[in-house]
């Protein structure tokens, strides 16, 4: 019997309960990605967070999945440039 494999996408659902949906930028992010990257690595490690494509009501969005909102606030408090998918205030509830 062949094993199949669970889609990364819905492995980190599993994993990784708070989201903070961002609007992708028109033009994408550009060098602002690698800044991004490199703040998830150094600040939340590589295992304790995930990125993912998705989308928004009327534009594409990035959705970063974290294991707390602790966490989640502090990524939304180093990039107040990002706006939320959903046009909102930067503030987690």
């Amino acid at each position: 019997m062949a094993r199949r494999t669970i889609p990364t996408a819905k492995r980190d659902d599993a994993l990784f309960p708070v989201r903070v949906k961002i609007r992708t930028p028109t033009r994408g992010f550009g060098q602002a990605f690698d800044q991004i990257l490199i703040w998830l690595r150094e600040e939340v490690g590589e295992n304790d967070c995930a990125v993912h494509s998705t989308t928004a009501i009327g534009s594409d969005a990035t959705a970063f999945y974290f294991r707390d909102p602790v966490t989640a606030q502090r990524f939304v408090d180093s990039f107040p440039e990002l706006e939320l998918a959903d046009g909102g205030q930067k503030i987690l509830s």
